[in-house]
């Protein structure tokens, strides 16, 4: 077998002659202890097992021994990384009559499946009302939680008594696995901290405050002096500093932005709040990494961007985005003590027919040499809904359970896919709560799971990524805002509704990632920005010299570039763009783009009634000012706001240069339709152009259907299709085919 599997899939080396892990006399008795490692030199995250490379794909569950049968069936099926969970690590008075059931679990597992191996699942969170002895003391460091500054359940983040026991949990856990009868199946480490998941919530308690407050002396120097320009208060000191009122974060300076020339106060607490999750979680990796003698792998959940965000318009308390503490998910993907980072899959459109979209940039924690690891909890038609979502099967589905189980199939072979076709991404399969073994309890589901390790192993090893588009975002433009749900059109309706289905392969970055001296600027076409507000003066110049050259094309979307290290001016976004935009002094609800110039490439053939924009009030609001651009749409929106009554102006336009294209549009949501022929026009291949979603690399093509009906594919050269699961060519030397495909179809080709 070849290796590229991890938590899913890992491609491996593009070469023949490599060596294989063999699994043969890992339990032998006085065998030295296993050594694990992420091996990055051919530019793709491997995992190496005692120096070779190691084909997985794994599966969790709440409780692998009550769910023997379950995890016998995954582990004949070939999945053999496996999930054990302690919570907490250990605290130290309780000694190790924790560990015992960590350890009757991992020989109950290895009884049974002696080819098994694990990753420790810990919980690195202090709760009240598990552990009310650890507060005797110490009550002031629980969190506060606005709006009302109530106790929270758990310790703060901040706490620096905390950080010390754990980080001493952390040590006596490992040193324990190393002493253990099973040491030399354990992989490593998987840390769940800040409510779960690293998006710890708002923090007013003693320790956020000091701890702010040390931060600040930190970064200015402790030079007082420099804390009052930069804050622009004359009688600010280090002892005065108070974290930002909580209505002041759903506050800003012009529309939703903050300027640091007048707000550098509230951005530096955004950052300072954000930091502090990064820089925990990597001291605890750390900790492992130490006493493992860097022989285990450490990782967490983290780096959540594409979120579902089903709560309400306008409640600060509970935006989802705003909440999840990741914004220097940076931090994290620089860290030389994380070796990967996972999420699960994106909640909205999970449906067949729907899409799959990882909540995590994978390429970019690819490019940084970490695994990318998506956690797929499917609903299969197996899986049972909760209580508290009764009404789901009333009125709707659980987060798009499938029906059946030729649909549950489908829908794990579109993840698959998905997963399959960024080299570096991993996959391990969850069934949620505590009858999730239920979930995947089907052969048919089981044998799919089997072949999709086949499929890598066997022909993958060789495949490389072949997408043509960089979907550039960014997590540090949410430091410069207030608290709104305009996010959802930037990054998640954009994503889901209208990338997914451009009917071409995209890789998604952050914008912090072009400073990588490995970042791949001559393989892209075409670089759309989503939301990269913010950018620092040496950044705008590598844009200018990397990306905006070689007959690129580049899709900037509202405000891009609109606030650099000093100030937020409109003049940021046309040196930028290098297309002229104005201001409008105000907000507007309801604005949308109206295309009203169908000849050029871009628009020639949309259809002539295309519009798009958004519901939520924006502002600022910009708009093309350049009598060198050409018009392609008009920025429409009838309100009372200001007596505006009709607002007309210009919004979307294209401006060519000598060696590269600009296209700005003022307002997000560009449909697919659109999108896909700024690709065209860009020298990008589109595969197929019926809106369904496309993954493809060098040697893989799939397509789920979101419709019924005959599909028109093409493919860059001419190739042999070949069919893994029915063990059968669809076509040899073609470069084009029509299949007929129902909705919730998945198609997995191989590419000869």
């Amino acid at each position: 077998m070849k290796p590229f599997i991890l938590f899913g899939i890992v491609l491996a080396l593009c070469i023949n002659t490599v060596a294989y892990c063999d699994d043969s006399g890992l339990n032998d008795k006085g065998r030295e202890e296993m050594h694990v490692q992420v091996n990055r030199d051919n530019g793709v995250p491997i995992l190496m097992l005692n120096d070779k490379p190691m084909p997985v794909i794994g599966y969790r569950d709440h409780h692998p021994v009550v769910h023997m049968e379950t995890t016998e069936s995954f582990t004949k099926a070939g999945i053999k990384i496996h999930f054990l969970s302690i919570s907490p690590a250990g605290r130290a008075y309780q000694g190790n009559g924790l560990y015992k059931l960590l350890d009757n679990n991992a020989e109950s597992v290895l009884k049974k499946c002696p080819d098994t191996y694990f990753l420790i699942l810990t919980s690195v969170d202090i709760k009240k009302a598990s552990e009310p002895r650890w507060f005797n003391g110490k009550s002031d460091q629980l969190t506060i939680w606005p709006p009302n500054m109530r106790e929270g359940d758990r310790v703060s983040m901040a706490s620096k008594a905390w950080r010390e026991e754990v980080k001493g949990d952390l040590r006596r856990l490992v040193e324990h696995v190393k002493n253990a009868p099973y040491a030399n199946r354990v992989l490593g480490f998987f840390l769940s901290g800040g409510g779960g998941e690293w998006g710890d919530y708002w923090d007013y308690s003693k320790p956020a405050q000091q701890g702010f407050i040390e931060w600040l002396n930190v970064k200015y120097g402790d030079d007082v002096q420099l804390l009052k320009k930069k804050w622009n208060d004359p009688n600010i000191t280090f002892e005065a500093v108070a974290i930002p009122a909580w209505k002041e974060l759903s506050s800003a300076d012009d529309g939703i932005f903050y300027d640091p020339g007048k707000n550098r106060r509230i951005i530096d607490y955004l950052l300072y709040h954000h930091q502090l999750a990064a820089d925990t979680a990597i001291d605890f990796c750390k900790v492992i990494k130490e006493e493992s003698d860097n022989k285990k792998l450490t990782g967490l959940w983290n780096g959540y961007m594409f979120l579902p965000e089903w709560w309400q318009d306008g409640d600060a308390a509970n935006n989802i985005i705003a909440n999840r503490r990741v914004k220097m998910f940076s931090r994290i993907l620089e860290s030389p003590y994380v070796d990967f980072v996972t999420a699960p899959y994106s909640y909205q459109e999970r449906h067949s027919g729907g899409c799959f979209v990882s909540q995590i940039p994978l390429d970019s924690i690819v490019l940084h040499g970490k695994l990318a690891l998506v956690e797929d909890d499917t609903r299969t038609h197996l899986s049972t809904s909760h209580s508290a979502y009764l009404s789901c099967q009333k009125y709707g589905d659980d987060f798009g359970k499938a029906s059946n189980e030729d649909e549950s199939i489908a829908v794990l072979k579109r993840n698959f896919a998905g997963v399959l076709t960024k080299p570096g991404s991993g996959i391990y399969y969850f069934g949620l709560g505590d009858d999730g073994n239920k979930w995947f309890d089907s052969p048919a589901i089981l044998n799919t799971v089997g072949s999709f390790k086949e499929i890598a192993g066997n022909t993958l090893a060789k495949d490389k990524n072949a997408s043509n588009i960089a979907v550039i975002v960014s997590y540090r433009s949410f430091l410069y805002q207030k608290i709104n749900d305009l996010s959802r059109d930037f990054l998640l309706n954009q994503m889901y509704h209208n990338l997914t289905v451009v009917g071409a392969p995209f890789d998604t970055y952050l914008d912090s990632d072009l400073n990588d001296k490995k970042f791949p600027f001559d393989k892209y076409k075409m670089y759309i920005f989503l939301n990269s507000f913010y950018l620092p003066d040496a950044e705008r110049q590598l844009i200018r010299e990397k990306v905006c050259r070689s007959g690129n094309t580049v899709v900037w979307i509202y405000a891009s570039g609109f606030i650099d290290e000093e100030s937020a001016q409109v003049g940021n976004i046309s040196s930028l763009t290098g297309i002229n935009v104005a201001k409008y002094e105000g907000k507007l609800t309801r604005l949308n783009c109206v295309v009203n110039n169908y000849t050029h490439d871009i628009t020639k053939g949309l259809p002539t009634n295309t519009r798009f924009g958004c519901e939520r009030t924006m502002e600022p609001v910009f708009w093309v000012d350049d009598p060198d651009a050409q018009i392609l749409g008009e920025l429409s929106c009838t309100t009372n706001e200001d007596w505006i009554r009709t607002f007309r102006k210009p919004g979307l336009c294209v401006k060519r240069f000598k060696s590269w294209t600009s296209i700005w549009s003022g307002i997000p949501n560009l449909p697919s339709s659109l999108l896909r022929n700024m690709a065209k026009s860009a020298g990008v291949h589109i595969y197929s152009e019926g809106d369904d979603q496309v993954f493809a690399s060098q040697k893989v093509f799939s397509i789920h259907a979101r419709y019924d009906g005959v599909r028109k594919i093409s493919f860059p050269k001419k190739t042999n299709i070949y069919d893994p699961f029915s063990k059968r060519y669809v076509a040899r030397n073609v470069d084009k085919v029509e299949e007929f495909m129902k909705k919730g179809d998945t198609l997995i080709w191989m590419l000869e």
